[in-house]
């Protein structure tokens, strides 16, 4: 899994800081972000959600809960368009420079790393 790969290269964070609805993020991890259709990943639907609350024990108040349906959508839609190449970010991670890229992929594959001209 992605993730998974991310985190071996020491990426954790998939999410810009959240503040106060940090929560909502892990409901909807615990939810499961999508669902699995004959033709990949889907949106989550009312009907999964309403299963794992109650499975859960969890109960989303409507606006909560229609904001983790609204977010396993909209992670659908960058998922989709994501795929091409170039695609923007899902969110702002500020200013990066070549530099930073260099440095990172230097983290990554050691020092051995060439170095951009």
């Amino acid at each position: 899994m992605r993730i998974d790969q991310l985190r071996k290269y020491g990426i954790s964070k998939l999410l810009p800081p959240l503040g106060e609805i940090e929560y909502l993020a892990n409901h909807w991890r615990n939810a499961g972000y999508v669902m699995a259709s004959g033709m990949g990943p889907a949106p989550l639907t009312s009907q999964e959600l309403i299963a794992w609350q109650e499975g859960s024990g969890i109960s989303l108040n409507p606006w909560e809960f229609s904001t983790v349906l609204s977010m396993s959508r909209k992670y659908i839609t960058r998922f989709i368009n994501g795929a091409e190449y170039g695609a923007q970010a899902p969110f702002d991670i500020g200013h990066i420079t070549s530099s930073d890229v260099d440095d990172s992929i230097r983290a990554i594959f050691g020092s051995g790393a060439r170095k951009a001209k």
